[in-house]
């Protein structure tokens, strides 16, 4: 039997083809460069298999894809505003709400108004969201590990600069 870490890390579109069936790769549109079309093929490949890994890393601990990152920025800045949190998340703050309320019938967070300002909500983790927190992190810290393997400290540094151009690139087109 496969590991479920493994399966996650394995080549997503290979998989994808060989169960459809598939042995070509897809037409590029007229005037790209091909090297644009592989580097784009590549990082949707990346993140769908970072989204497999996110799933099921948060299945087995009991919670949903979503709340990973919600999870971080708790364990980080407990007590954070609902508002701040949408922020740090990149998300809207209904979506935020709907999460939020989600995670808090599961126990693993708290809303309660801030002292000083009722217009404020904070966030807290409960003692089962710090064991979640704790769980998710660990096991992320294991995908991370085996994911940057062997990557020379300059090697790093260049994927940093070439996805922060990427985000620049994308949020510039977006504004």
């Amino acid at each position: 039997m496969i590991s479920v870490l493994t399966y996650c890390l394995m080549d997503a579109r290979t998989h994808a083809r060989s169960l459809h069936g598939l042995d070509a790769e897809p037409k590029l549109p007229d005037g790209l460069d091909p090297g644009v079309g592989a580097s784009f093929r590549a990082f949707i490949r990346l993140g769908h298999s970072h989204r497999q890994l996110i799933t099921t890393l948060m299945g087995e601990a009991g919670g949903h894809p979503a709340q990973a990152g919600c999870l971080r920025v708790l364990s980080a800045q407990d007590g954070i505003s609902q508002r701040g949190l949408a922020r740090m998340l990149f998300l809207a703050p209904p979506s935020v709400t709907t999460m939020l309320q989600r995670m808090e019938k599961a126990g693993i967070v708290e809303r309660r108004p801030d002292p000083a300002d009722q217009r404020l909500t904070r966030v807290f983790l409960t003692d089962a969201g710090r064991a979640l927190s704790e769980q998710v992190h660990a096991r992320f810290t294991t995908y991370l590990t085996r994911m940057f393997d062997g990557f020379e400290p300059a090697e790093l540094a260049e994927i940093e600069r070439l996805l922060g151009r990427m985000a620049d690139n994308i949020t510039k087109a977006v504004e």
